[in-house]
């Protein structure tokens, strides 16, 4: 059996990489990051796909994010698979056809993608998820996309987030 210190109990994997960050009385072994952000980001007209970024961590367990550069990206030093969850909010408009959250790795490879009917009565909360496998080095980005004209955002209320955590190798 391999090593997975929680609390000085031992049940499963330990990571080769871990920092040692604590959540309360516990250290965190399993590589994972949460990061979310509270300002609008104002999306491009008309079907360009862009990156969501990214100011702030709920917790990130084996520097996975930063907050300087590439502020958009988890990147993967452990491989394996991992769950990803990423939403945001839309402005309310009922302009256009779709609005479209993605999870992309590598900026490319669409691990799962939501579209939704735009509205104009209210503002429209979107959610993706997936479990995929990664290798280390790969990058997750949660990515917006519509053809609204212009003017629209991801208001950042309720926050902007993308996470990712390790579930198996």
């Amino acid at each position: 059996m391999r090593n997975f210190g929680l609390a000085g109990n031992t049940f499963g994997w330990k990571n080769p990489l871990a920092t040692g960050k604590k959540i309360g009385s516990f250290n965190l072994l399993v590589p994972g990051c949460s990061v979310y952000e509270t300002a609008a980001q104002a999306l491009p007209t008309n079907g360009a796909e862009t990156a969501i970024t990214f100011s702030f961590e709920y917790f990130d367990h084996g520097e996975l994010h930063s907050t300087t550069t590439n502020t958009s990206r988890i990147t993967f030093v452990v491989p394996g698979i991992y769950f990803f969850l990423g939403g945001f909010s839309w402005d309310a408009s009922a302009a256009g056809t779709f609005r479209e959250a993605r999870i992309l790795l590598n900026g490319n490879n669409a691990i799962d993608d939501q579209a939704l009917v735009p509205s104009s009565v209210f503002s429209l909360s979107q959610q993706t998820s997936a479990l995929y496998r990664v290798s280390a080095g790969d990058y997750a980005e949660l990515t917006a996309q519509h053809d609204g004209g212009a003017g629209r955002s991801a208001t950042g209320s309720p926050a902007s987030r993308l996470s990712a955590v390790w579930v198996s190798a």
